[in-house]
């Protein structure tokens, strides 16, 4: 992303060109669920102005809490990830506190240990609690987002050998969570083991006729 100068550059620049340049704050005094929504599709540039001119209007704190709540908020995966990504660059000294407590809930256990190992507050060995598959989904499923194939096989290596990835992956298709058709459909087609990509394949058939039948 830009930097706040070359939001400002690029800005007058556009300017100069012709184009429409609106101010980057649209959204300063606002909801920040109504930012991440409103800009989602809008380029680099427009959506770090925005989050930028949202971040001074607020002190770290007030600006950590209520990104946390957004997280809580936000269905989409993409704009889960982008939430929390602000969150470490507001600082893990004051973001880790909400962090944790997102980690403490369900709904968004998974996305937040991914940021907990990033900014070296747990082990990665957190990620996985085979008592949590709907939390290992949200935990492949960011890892995919941010790291791509490798990211999502080398998470899923944490559950053990080929044989116990086969019976998390069998396991998967109950999780109710957004991002389950998602990270089924990538092991199938990415990994590299071939029963495990088989299990993936098999568990997402179990699920969409299962869904079909509700």
């Amino acid at each position: 992303m830009l930097t706040p100068a070359g939001v400002v550059c690029s800005r007058r620049l556009l300017a100069d060109a012709g184009y429409d340049t609106p101010a980057a704050d649209r959204f300063a005094d606002g909801n920040v669920t109504d930012l991440l929504l409103g800009t989602d599709g809008e380029g680099a540039a427009v959506v770090y102005g925005e989050v930028m001119a949202w971040r001074a209007a607020r002190e770290p704190g007030q600006a950590a809490a209520e990104m946390s709540d957004a997280v809580r908020e936000l269905d989409d995966p993409d704009l889960r990830v982008l939430g929390l990504t602000i969150l470490g660059e507001i600082g893990s000294d004051v973001a880790t506190p909400f962090v944790r407590e997102l980690a403490s809930e369900p709904g968004t256990r998974g996305f937040a240990l991914c940021w907990l190992v990033d900014h070296c507050q747990v082990g990665e060995e957190e990620l996985f609690d085979p008592s949590d598959l709907p939390g290992l989904v949200d935990v492949l499923g960011y890892r995919m987002v941010k790291g791509g194939p490798d990211g999502l096989i080398s998470t899923l290596a944490l559950t053990g050998d080929h044989g116990r990835q086969v019976d998390v992956v069998t396991g998967m298709w109950k999780a109710p969570s957004p991002m389950t058709e998602l990270v089924l459909t990538a092991v199938s087609q990415v990994h590299p083991t071939k029963v495990v990509a088989k299990a993936a394949c098999k568990a997402l058939f179990k699920r969409r006729n299962s869904w079909g039948d509700t």
